[in-house]
């Protein structure tokens, strides 16, 4: 099982930052781990553009679930692999949605990268 990381420190601080996209493949058994210095919470995901035929959440695992404070004193969530029928020959695009602890105590608020899956 191969793993791809995405640092979402960039993206929070800056929501014009180049958006994290990462390719994940379903036969390698891929799977995403985001890190930032901050603690989230992945809310959840859909497709792009929406599609009707495709899953919301593109991961075995169900949505949502908390990041957890690891070595480094860095916040991580991995995605577990990609459910086959979340991908496209060429790619399927996914919006994640996250939810970030804001810089003003109690405040949050929600970036959402893109993932892409492939068979």
């Amino acid at each position: 099982m191969a793993e791809k990381t995405i640092d979402l420190d960039p993206f929070i601080a800056d929501r014009n930052a180049p958006d994290p996209r990462v390719t994940v493949s379903v036969k390698d058994q891929e799977t995403v781990t985001w890190f930032a210095n901050q603690d989230f919470k992945i809310l959840g995901a859909r497709p792009e553009p929406d599609d009707p035929g495709k899953p919301d959440n593109p991961f075995h695992r169900p949505f949502p679930f908390d990041a957890r404070l690891g070595t480094g004193n860095k916040f991580r969530a991995n995605s577990g692999p990609a459910l086959s029928e979340a991908a496209e020959s060429g790619g399927k695009v996914y919006k994640i949605r996250f939810q970030v602890a804001g810089t003003v105590p109690g405040t949050k608020r929600v970036v959402d990268p893109h993932i892409i899956i492939v068979p």
